[in-house]
């Protein structure tokens, strides 16, 4: 069995690794970026150096300034920083006049094509008007120089396109230049030193004072650093905090031009040498600078990283919602084992009876409730409305006109005969045949007798509800009272969460009774049949003893195989149901950070559900050689 274990451990880790992967791809590849709900402001209004570093600073955090997969950014193109510079230059810093220069080059290129829109986008006009007369000048000017080249040239309006680059463009590049980081700092180096627009120049010192900065050692795990770790990390934050003052205006003199670039010009010939990369650097970064590298790095080391929102560690976050998932999931899986079963028992002995067939029909009309739907159900029949009473009665005033309820006296007088009526027909039914003093058991008449009680209180509930329309006999949602951990004892506390889990658990266990139940009911089917089973029989043995003590046993294996779908409920939870209830557990955390783009979380809680597929499965091998003595692991 040792071996067995082993070896299903051992394969569990590839598992692992897949199912991680797939998760991970999923994420990053959904539409928007990890965060996105909580920074969406920051990114759209990055106005400021502080915000800018700000938001510098949470994409580095989250990893989210590398490639997802596989790192290219060693080998790039000077070709591709240009054209990422150019559209930023193109959209900060040219003027009205340069725009509008651009337009006409570009309508002469085109064949003299320029439009009202462009002339209204790039020059002082402030109407349809004025761009108008601009537009004549223009026309003027091409058929005078068509005239003097002897080129033909055509006018149409709305045709060309505006000069200055879509502001999502713009975006882009400014994220694609921050990602690329210590990647393209030789390429700004020399735009900053050989480019002739002074734009670009200025733009590229801006860059570097960015780019060219060392990033710390567990920047953000300060408790994962040693002394040595500390020691190089002053020594790196010194060196980031000398060199981000080297910049200069972008009026700035040709005097201190020269001294910022000298200072980076030391700098470079000193340092030039981290942007060399070996062969051995490259498949490093190829495969160690990424997103999916660096979250496995963490998860090694049991790090399921930190939230985008709150910046709390996800680990500690699930841990607080867990006692929530558990006590709710457990619980219903409880119930649904210990009804389904004897259920599924008492379907395969009465096989094809009319107590059989009812009951396949009833259970299986639950199954195709939605869960969704009997919650909302419930939370409105039963939580809602004048208080429920033991015995049918007209509700206080002041209730009724808290809850809206119009309430008739001959409403309450019908639903009291109809108790009446129903309990009296049930306890003639289920006494019938008594007068025998062999069918006078005490546990008989006791169940007998628990039996009317319990279509007494249905009865009365039914009855409230349809004279009043609902009745508030569960709380509306929580997973407890406000204070109740501090004002409650320990049996009045748990008392308390068992009243506010009711609802949610009933709507938890009534889909799986016709699963469980059938599975029970096929397995021992199977097993009543078998030859073991009629030699019990023909020793003598009574019915309840054949079947509980022989055929249950082997009965119950397919149930057992449920096991492993299971376990990842106890960390899932049930969204609907504790979104519907109002329960803080991994349901609704997971809902919530779904919707609020916050990925770690929702890595966090997909991984550890997987983590306890897998754990299930392997119980589930392991409870068949514990159940049926003739499966053995060799």
């Amino acid at each position: 069995m040792f071996q067995y274990v082993i070896k299903r451990v051992l394969t569990m880790i590839p598992t692992f690794f897949v199912v991680s992967l797939i998760i991970f791809l999923v994420l990053n590849l959904a539409p928007g970026r990890p965060g996105q709900a909580g920074q969406q402001g920051m990114k759209q209004t990055k106005e400021s150096a502080g915000q800018n570093e700000s938001y510098r600073i949470f994409k580095e955090q989250f990893n989210l300034d590398k490639p997802i997969l596989f790192n290219t950014r060693f080998s790039i193109d000077r070709s591709e920083v240009d054209a990422l510079v150019q559209t930023i230059v193109r959209y900060r810093f040219q003027s009205r006049e340069e725009l509008q220069e651009a337009a006409i080059e570009q309508a002469h290129r085109r064949g003299g094509t320029v439009t009202v829109q462009q002339l209204l986008d790039s020059s002082e006009a402030t109407s349809a008007k004025d761009a108008q007369a601009a537009l004549d000048a223009v026309v003027a000017e091409f058929k005078d120089a068509s005239s003097k080249s002897g080129d033909s040239y055509t006018f149409q309006l709305d045709k060309l396109p505006i000069a200055r680059p879509p502001v999502g463009d713009v975006v882009l590049a400014q994220d694609e230049i921050e990602d690329m980081g210590r990647y393209i700092v030789p390429h700004l180096y020399q735009i900053a030193t050989e480019h002739k627009d002074a734009d670009w120049r200025w733009f590229a010192v801006q860059r570097l004072s960015v780019n060219a900065k060392r990033k710390l050692i567990s920047e953000f795990s300060s408790d994962q650093q040693s002394e040595a770790d500390r020691d190089l990390n002053r020594e790196i934050d010194l060196e980031n905090t000398i060199i981000s003052d080297w910049t200069y205006a972008r009026d700035a003199n040709e005097e201190a031009q020269k001294a910022v670039m000298a200072k980076w010009g030391d700098w470079y010939k000193k340092n030039s040498g981290r942007f060399e990369y070996s062969f051995g650097d490259k498949v490093s970064i190829f495969f160690g600078d990424t997103r999916f590298a660096k979250y496995w790095g963490n998860l090694i080391r049991l790090d399921l990283g930190v939230s985008n929102l709150d910046r709390r560690p996800i680990l500690d976050k699930i841990l607080e919602k867990l006692r929530y998932s558990i006590t709710l999931s457990f619980g219903s899986i409880i119930l649904v084992y210990l009804i389904s079963v004897p259920l599924g028992v008492f379907s395969a002995v009465r096989k094809d009876s009319p107590a059989d067939k009812v009951l396949t029909v009833i259970l299986f009309m639950l199954y195709s409730l939605p869960t969704f739907f009997v919650g909302l159900l419930l939370l409105k029949l039963l939580s809602i409305g004048p208080d429920y009473s033991i015995w049918p009665s007209m509700p206080p005033p002041e209730q009724l006109e808290a809850t809206g309820a119009v309430v008739e006296s001959w409403q309450v007088t019908a639903s009291q005969i109809g108790v009446i009526v129903a309990t009296l027909a049930f306890a003639a039914y289920s006494f019938r045949g008594m007068s025998d003093p062999d069918k006078r058991t005490p546990m008989g008449m006791i169940a007998r007798g628990v039996m009317v009680l319990g279509v007494f209180w249905a009865s009365s509930l039914l009855a409230q509800v349809l004279a009043f329309g609902s009745v508030s006999m569960f709380p509306t949602g929580g997973f407890s009272s406000v204070g109740a951990d501090r004002d409650l004892t320990t049996i009045e506390h748990l008392a308390d969460i068992g009243y506010h889990l009711v609802l949610p658990m009933v709507c938890l266990t009534y889909g799986g009774l016709a699963v469980i139940s059938r599975y029970a009911r096929s397995g021992l089917l199977d097993v009543i049949q078998a030859d073991y089973i009629r030699t019990a029989r023909a020793k003598g043995l009574s019915e309840p003893v054949v079947i509980i003590k022989h055929a249950v046993r082997n009965g119950m294996i397919p149930i057992l195989t449920l096991l492993g779908g299971l376990l990842p409920t106890l960390i899932g939870g049930s969204v609907v149901i504790e979104i519907i209830y109002n329960i803080p557990g991994l349901g609704l955390f997971l809902f919530e950070s779904i919707t609020l783009r916050d990925y770690n979380a929702v890595m966090g809680v997909l991984l550890i559900s997987s983590l306890l597929t897998l754990i299930g499965l392997l119980i589930s091998d392991i409870s068949y050689a514990l159940v049926d003595p003739r499966i053995s692991f060799k």
